[in-house]
């Protein structure tokens, strides 16, 4: 990289902006997310439950799904990933009873992407493991199977 890669034109920030603008602060978002979440066990500075982490990931899903598509992809998939480790992460010995509306607001958003016109087949296939994976955590959560709907929105959009 050189010194000009930092420096760039007004008109050059000017055309990005928007966009990148916004994926840093959904980006920032997700990392102050992710940082509280592995400081759960600090009482001062990380979650206490799984419910105040939901109250600051829920509104991510709806700046992910305002972005073009592929963007919104990685962005769902990446949230619906660490949701999951989140939900493991907390474990069995916290309140599992509200989890089941998270997956379902989550599920909701995907179907929402999944309508979306110009997703790659390989997008579909990563969602379809993502949902997989989601019900292995929910099996293993006690909370039985999750994304249903979402899984036969997928495999028809597949065709």
């Amino acid at each position: 990289m050189n010194a000009s890669d930092d420096h760039k034109t007004t008109a050059e920030q000017a055309a990005e902006s928007p966009i990148q603008s916004k994926a840093n602060r959904l980006d920032k978002r997700l990392l102050v997310i992710s940082g509280k979440f592995r400081r759960r066990s600090n009482p001062s500075s990380g979650y206490h439950s799984l419910d105040e982490l939901w109250t600051d990931l829920y509104p991510c899903m709806d700046l992910a799904l305002s972005f073009e598509p592929s963007w919104s992809m990685q962005y769902m998939l990446r949230i619906t990933g660490e949701f999951h480790e989140y939900c493991v992460g907390f474990g069995k010995e916290h309140d599992v009873q509200g989890i089941p509306p998270m997956f379902r607001e989550l599920e909701k958003a995907w179907l929402r992407l999944l309508e979306v016109q110009g997703l790659s087949t390989t997008d579909k296939i990563r969602s379809l493991n993502i949902f997989r994976d989601g019900n292995d955590k929910a099996g293993w959560l006690g909370i039985g199977e999750v994304y249903q709907q979402a899984m036969q929105a997928a495999v028809p959009a597949m065709t």
